[in-house]
């Protein structure tokens, strides 16, 4: 029984003495990606690609209510098999503007996770750098931390150096 609780009080005394060594930071990952320079830049991209893919789009939308029209208008001219011939453009058209519509919410989701990996990868080697030079034994994302102290928030150091070296290109 005395051994029993004298391994507790010791494994305590380890414990404690380890975690008082212990010094933790955390970052704020999606404020470093809006707020950064690089993560600004990301979104004027992200902004003008999702501009050209909707004139585009638009464009189709146009084309495919004009054919739309003239079905409606020369419908009582036309022969049924021409009428059926106008109908499979249309639906045609139709099948383009939704095929379009995939490829183009793909093509900018790939474009999204490109850009915040570039980010996220230069921010890993600041922590890295930070970890390092304050001998930090763990920094971790907020978004699995329900409370931590604000003093051990390294968001805005990261962000300062991430736009510095962005500034030194």
């Amino acid at each position: 029984m005395k051994k029993a609780i004298f391994t507790a009080i010791l494994l305590l005394f380890t414990v404690n003495t380890y975690a008082s060594d212990l010094k933790i930071g955390y970052v704020d990952l999606q404020k470093i990606i809006i707020v950064s320079d690089q993560g600004k830049e990301a979104q004027k991209t992200l902004s003008n690609i999702e501009k050209a893919q909707t004139t585009l789009i638009n464009e189709k939308v146009k084309e495919i209510n004009k054919l739309e029209e003239i079905l409606t208008k020369q419908q009582a001219i036309l022969t049924p098999q021409a009428i059926e011939e106008k109908k499979a453009e249309l639906n045609k058209q139709i099948l383009e503007y939704q095929k379009k519509g995939r490829e183009f919410k793909t093509e900018l989701q790939k474009k999204e996770a490109e850009l915040i990996n570039e980010i996220v990868l230069k921010v890993e080697l600041i922590l890295a750098d930070i970890a390092k030079k304050d001998e930090y034994s763990a920094i971790l994302n907020k978004a699995g931390i329900v409370y931590m102290d604000v003093n051990m928030d390294l968001t805005a150091t990261v962000i300062d150096t991430l736009n510095k070296a962005a500034s030194a290109k």
